[in-house]
């Protein structure tokens, strides 16, 4: 079965994933293991909800190109599929 995806919901997560980038190029080296406040990139047009990261694990996870910014319980697009190994790579509050 096969789900149709809300339209401009790659949009709306692509807008967030760029917020997010600004985000962490804005932290200063000396906010690296500091918690900073990032947006869920999930797809839902009235989600704004924070996600704690510090820089380093926020730029170490983007390193995998397929790992979004999620809430806990927030779902998934195309593009922020698991991982092939199975792994959700969310993070949570």
């Amino acid at each position: 079965m096969s789900s149709v995806a809300e339209p401009g919901a790659t949009y709306r997560s692509e807008h967030k994933r760029r917020v997010n980038d600004l985000i962490h190029g804005s932290l200063q080296d000396q906010w690296d293991s500091e918690p900073a406040a990032f947006f869920c990139e999930c797809p839902a047009l009235r989600c704004f909800e924070s996600v704690w990261l510090s820089g380093s694990d926020y730029r170490a996870s983007r390193l995998d190109v397929e790992w979004s910014v999620l809430a806990p319980g927030h779902r998934y697009t195309e593009r922020s599929r698991p991982a092939a190994n199975g792994s959700k790579r969310t993070v949570s509050r």
